[in-house]
């Protein structure tokens, strides 16, 4: 607790993001802390918050996915739910911790004065299901699982190519575009019929629509379709794999990937920033530290102990 506090003392933002109240019992909470740093910024981010009646509840993202109703939507008509690939609310989390930690600190140049963030991830999340609460306050109607497609586009989804578990996604949202598709298709007979001339005809035979597409998308390649669409104004994506995304033209030319050597794991990819500033662009120099690698500069050269007090810590184990 000692050699906590004397970080937190040298330190300007404390975040946790245990279950609300173990940071308090652990001897560390807002307000013992403030006694050692009076303008300390402190973000606590958990799954619903610091108060209510399921405060206490523990969670992970996929918990909070589902209960923020993001599951509700991803799926198929008719069938279960399916959740959201990794934990969801936990990215949008940090954009929204990252924007009041900046808050605080513009308050605290402005006032000298620290504070307290309570950061929901739960009402983080809620905020991205806007269009569908406006769906339902405004008409009455609950947004439903609808697989890939879109209510204004037909096609609307990803298609088989040639090869094993090769795809590519597609959309068509104007009839000037499906006519351009049809167009790139050959013009087969099938898609002549007056039915699919229209958004509307296309949608209430989307299942004959999409079979009959997937019957040609299957004899290209997902590159050659992808660049086909794209030259005739046809929204059109490779659906990338994860060896496809280290090979990928786009990010090779931005040098997404810079490659770094790991003092465990060796030579291998890092990303860099996803953006770019002028005045500092972004570079990777140093790999991401191994457990404990840097304690003896914290302790050492940051909080100024002596080698002798160091040692002895290491001893007792209570730095390792």
């Amino acid at each position: 607790m000692e050699l906590a506090k004397r970080l937190v003392a040298r330190a300007d933002i404390v975040i946790e993001n245990m279950t609300p109240g173990t940071i308090g019992r652990l001897g560390l909470g807002y307000q013992e802390l403030i006694k050692v740093k009076p303008d300390l910024i402190m973000l606590s981010t958990c799954n619903q918050g610091q108060t209510g009646p399921h405060a206490s509840h523990p969670g992970f993202g996929s918990h909070l996915s589902s209960l923020s109703g993001f599951s509700h939507f991803t799926g198929y008509p008719g069938k279960t739910p399916l959740l959201l690939y990794g934990p969801y609310i936990d990215f949008i989390g940090e954009g929204y911790g990252l924007i009041c930690i900046l808050a605080a600190l513009d308050y605290r140049r402005r006032t000298g004065k620290g504070t307290f963030i309570d950061c929901a991830q739960y009402e983080n999340g809620v905020q991205f299901l806007i269009p569908a609460m406006l769906h339902f306050t405004v008409n009455g109607k609950i947004m439903e699982r609808m697989g890939n497609r879109h209510p204004a586009a037909a096609p609307c989804g990803a298609f088989p190519c040639q090869g094993d578990d090769q795809w590519c996604a597609l959309s068509v949202f104007a009839d000037g575009e499906w006519q351009a598709l049809r167009k790139v298709m050959g013009n087969p007979s099938w898609a002549l019929d007056p039915k699919f001339d229209t958004v509307l005809g296309r949608k209430k035979h989307e299942d004959e629509l999409e079979e009959k597409i997937a019957g040609w998308t299957r004899l290209l390649t997902r590159e050659d379709l992808m660049e086909n669409l794209q030259n005739v104004g046809i929204r059109a994506g490779i659906v990338n794999t994860m060896g496809g995304l280290f090979s990928d033209l786009q990010l090779d030319h931005r040098k997404f990937w810079r490659g770094i050597n790991h003092a465990e794991m060796g030579w291998h990819h890092y990303k860099t920033g996803s953006f770019f500033l002028t005045k500092t662009p972004p570079e990777v120099t140093m790999p991401a530290p191994c457990l404990g690698e840097h304690n003896r500069y914290v302790f050492l050269e940051v909080l100024g102990m002596a080698e002798t007090e160091f040692e002895e810590l290491v001893s007792r184990g209570v730095v390792e």
